[in-house]
């Protein structure tokens, strides 16, 4: 894929984060250093990430519902506890996997309901030994003419907390109750994220394991491997080329690369590496800041530039 499409397609993503940037902008103005101020680097293989309990299921335990039509054969039953549903295929799935009792699930749910709320009544849960093998079970019964669907239990754990250093300072994550969206996913290296600013420091220490680069490039031959009009486009692209025809109060500053374009999308500003921090600085890592998506992708793309002007922070039209 191109260059171009990577950063149209990212782009939409980064659009859908605009309103939390907006909103948490102040919050974490003193987050990530730049190199504005007192720089901290480290390469990737430093940073250490870890992930969220992982989510395994409850042994010896499998969640079945059978379906309507049982009830012609079985009628309401089993009971409350029993060893054998009275269906005999699936009474012979049930031995051969040592299943030991029959529960309900909802113990009070006899009967199917009166009203248009769902059938609780035909959920029960099978206890199996422990060295049985619960999840071929499962697709067992999920293969049975008899069976809505059966499933494993997992346990429910409390909202998933990162360990980063400044995490607590991070009070919008509470605003957007970010802690609940995080036990269902907290992002995915998949997931790339076009940071489309004045560049990202790509190499500081929470942020680094989280940069994207590009594997159909062969870094440093000078080429353009992957033919996409950017040679040796490793981790993005810096469009900043201000011609020396402009005007003083709007050429980069002293010691700043914006006179041509190259393959450094390094930031001298601050803004994209602040930005990068809130939607994907590297998380649960033990330091720094979280961020929304933990193990995102960043993209950095350079089209702005610190300026030597009053102000700075012109950005570049592609």
């Amino acid at each position: 894929m191109s260059l171009t499409a990577r950063l149209i397609a990212a782009c939409s993503v980064l659009l859908c984060l605009q309103p939390l940037l907006a909103a948490i902008e102040s919050s974490t103005s003193r987050a990530l250093s730049s190199r504005q101020g007192e720089p901290v680097t480290a390469q990737a293989s430093q940073v250490v990430v870890t992930t969220p309990r992982e989510a395994v299921p409850i042994p010896g335990v499998v969640v079945v519902k059978l379906l309507p039509s049982t009830e012609k054969v079985i009628g309401y039953g089993p009971p409350r506890t029993a060893s054998v549903f009275g269906l005999s295929s699936l009474d012979a799935t049930l031995r051969r996997h040592n299943v030991q009792r029959i529960e309900r699930a909802f113990p009070t749910k006899t009967a199917p309901p009166t009203r248009p709320v769902p059938d609780l009544s035909k959920i029960y849960k099978l206890y199996l030994l422990p060295d049985a093998d619960a999840d071929q079970l499962m697709d067992n019964l999920n293969r049975s003419p008899y069976v809505e669907y059966a499933e494993r239990v997992y346990p429910a754990y409390t909202d998933v907390v990162p360990n980063d250093s400044l995490f607590n300072a991070q009070r919008h994550f509470e605003r957007i109750s970010a802690a609940g969206a995080w036990d269902v996913q907290t992002g995915a290296d998949t997931i790339i994220v076009a940071i489309v600013d004045t560049g990202v420091d790509w190499d500081h220490v929470d942020l680094a394991a989280n940069i994207w680069v590009n594997g159909d490039e062969i870094p440093g031959n000078g080429l353009d491997d992957d033919g996409n009009g950017y040679p040796d486009d490793i981790r993005g692209w810096d469009f900043v080329d201000v011609p020396p025809s402009w005007p003083p109060d709007i050429q980069p500053a002293p010691g700043e690369d914006g006179t041509v374009a190259d393959n450094d999308p390094d930031d001298f500003d601050g803004h994209g590496t602040h930005v990068a921090g809130i939607a994907a600085a590297v998380t649960h890592n033990g330091i720094g800041v979280a961020s929304i998506g933990w193990n995102t992708t960043i993209m950095p793309v350079r089209v702005g530039y610190q300026g030597g002007g009053e102000g700075g922070g012109y950005v570049l039209g592609l």
